[in-house]
C-alpha cells in the first residue's frame, strides 16, 4: 500500500511520544513493503510553533519527510481558550477549532493530502492541528491512531469530529478503547495498534550505574519521562521523602527533566536528567522497582521498557492503562495512596524471588502483545479492512 504517516513535528532530539511512535511506524511499516512517506510540519517546539526547520522534501535515514509550514494562530485567544477547556468550562465549536488551529495548523500538508494518491492516512495524535484537520481533508482514507486519556481535551467536539470523521481508529490499549466508548458510544471500524518494542542491544552496567550517580547499595526507585505535574512527578518526590522520614533507605533516580523535580541531589532523590538507550537499560537494571506514577497514559512506553530490561514495576492506581497491564501481565503492582505505595515497595523488597518473577511476566507479555511483529501486524490488518 502507499501510506503516509502524519505527525506534527518530526525533529530529532526534539520528539515527544506521539511523534516518536509516528515515526517508528512510518521506519517499521516501510521495512514490511509498503511506500511511505511522513508527513509532518516545519516546526520543533509543540510551545511556539515557529517554523524552524525547511519547506518541502528530504530523505532522512532512508526515509521521506516532506514538511509544510505552520499557519500561526492569535496566541491569545489560545491561551484563553485553553483554560477554559483545562478547566472544564464551556466552549463553542468555533472556539475549539480555534483553539485546534493553534496546535500545527499547515493548510498546504492538507492540500497535499487532497491531491495524491496515498491508499491509507495514519495520523497521530488527536490532539493536534495535523490530525484534526487532516482527517477532515481525507476522512474515507484517515486512521487516526488517538492516543486518548481521560482529561479534558478528550471531551471536545472536535475530538468526536475525528472519531466519527475517520475510516478507522487505532488503540494503544483495551482500556483507551473502553474510554473511547464511554465518551463516544458506538465507535467506526477499529483496531489495536500500539507501540512495538525489541530487546535492548546492548549490556547493562547497573553497578557502574549505581557509581556514576552517587546511589550507593540501597533499593532503587526508577522514574524517566517528563518531570511535571501531569506526570504524577511532584507525587513520587513527596512520597520517597516520606519514606525517608520513616527511615526507608530508599533512593528515587530521576531520568528526563522538567519544571516540577529538584534540579540537584538533595536526601534521597537524584536527578539523571537525559540519558542514552544503553545509559537507560543500565538504569533499569540498576534499579529494584520501576514507578509509573502517571494518571494517564495510553500505553506506558517507559513501563514497557522496564519489562524489557527486568524490573518489576509500580503504577498508579487511578490510570486505568497501566493497571491493566500489570494485571494483565502480573508484571507490578499499583497505589493509590502513600500507605499503599509504601507497602508495595516493602513487598518487592522482601520477595526478591516473587520481584523477579513479575518481571519475567511483564517481559513475556511485551514480547508477546507489543513486540514490532505483532503490532504491524495488527495495524496492516487495520489498514487492509478499513
Amino acid at each position: 500500500m502507499k501510506l503516509a504517516v502524519v505527525i506534527p513535528r518530526y525533529a530529532p532530539g526534539a520528539l515527544g511520544g506521539a511523534e516518536a511512535h509516528g515515526a517508528a511506524y512510518a521506519r517499521k511499516l516501510q521495512s514490511a513493503g509498503h511506500e511511505v512517506e511522513l508527513l509532518t510540519t516545519c516546526a520543533r517546539s509543540h510551545a511556539t510553533w515557529d517554523n524552524e526547520l525547511p519547506e518541502g522534501e528530504s530523505i532522512e535515514d532512508a526515509l521521506k519527510i516532506r514538511r509544510f509550514a505552520v499557519r500561526r494562530g492569535n496566541a491569545d485567544r489560545f491561551g484563553s481558550t485553553e483554560w477554559r477547556i483545562a478547566h472544564r468550562m464551556h466552549t463553542t465549536h468555533d472556539e475549539q477549532v480555534e483553539w485546534i488551529k493553534y496546535k500545527g495548523y499547515a493548510p498546504e500538508l492538507c492540500d497535499y493530502l487532497c491531491d495524491s494518491d496515498h491508499d491509507r492516512v495514519i495520523l497521530m495524535p488527536y490532539s493536534c492541528a495535523t490530525t484534526y484537520f487532516g482527517t477532515l481533508a481525507v476522512p474515507d482514507k484517515a486512521v487516526v491512531h488517538t492516543l486518548l486519556h481521560d482529561e479534558p481535551y478528550a471531551r471536545l467536539a472536535v475530538t468526536e469530529e475525528i472519531v466519527r470523521s475517520a475510516s478507522a481508529i487505532l488503540f494503544n490499549s483495551p482500556p483507551e478503547t473502553a474510554l473511547a466508548r464511554r465518551l463516544f458510544g458506538e465507535l467506526p471500524f477499529h483496531g489495536l495498534g500500539g507501540m512495538g518494542f525489541e530487546p535492548f542491544s546492548s549490556s547493562p552496567d547497573p553497578a557502574g550505574f549505581r557509581t556514576r550517580y552517587g546511589l550507593g547499595a540501597g533499593p532503587i526507585v526508577l522514574y524517566a519521562g517528563r518531570w511535571e505535574g501531569g506526570k504524577g512527578v511532584p507525587r513520587l518526590v513527596d512520597y520517597m521523602r516520606t519514606a525517608a522520614g520513616r527511615r526507608h533507605d530508599w533512593h528515587l533516580a530521576l531520568i528526563g527533566s522538567g519544571p516540577d523535580a529538584p534540579q540537584s541531589r538533595k536526601g534521597n532523590i537524584a536527578p539523571v536528567g537525559f540519558i542514552d538507550d544503553s545509559e537507560k537499560h543500565s538504569a533499569f537494571a540498576a534499579a529494584d522497582i520501576f514507578c509509573q506514577p502517571s494518571q494517564n497514559e495510553s500505553l506506558s512506553i517507559v513501563l514497557m521498557e522496564a519489562w524489557l530490561a527486568g524490573t518489576p514495576a509500580l503504577v498508579n492506581g487511578e490510570c486505568a492503562v497501566t493497571r491493566y497491564h500489570c494485571r494483565r501481565s502480573g508484571g507490578g503492582l499499583w497505589f493509590t495512596s502513600y500507605p499503599e505505595f509504601e507497602a508495595a515497595i516493602e513487598a518487592l523488597l522482601a520477595d526478591p524471588r516473587r520481584a523477579d518473577a513479575m518481571a519475567a511476566g511483564g517481559r513475556r507479555y511485551v514480547l508477546d502483545v507489543y513486540s514490532w511483529d505483532a503490532v504491524i501486524g495488527r495495524v496492516t490488518e487495520v489498514l487492509e479492512a478499513a
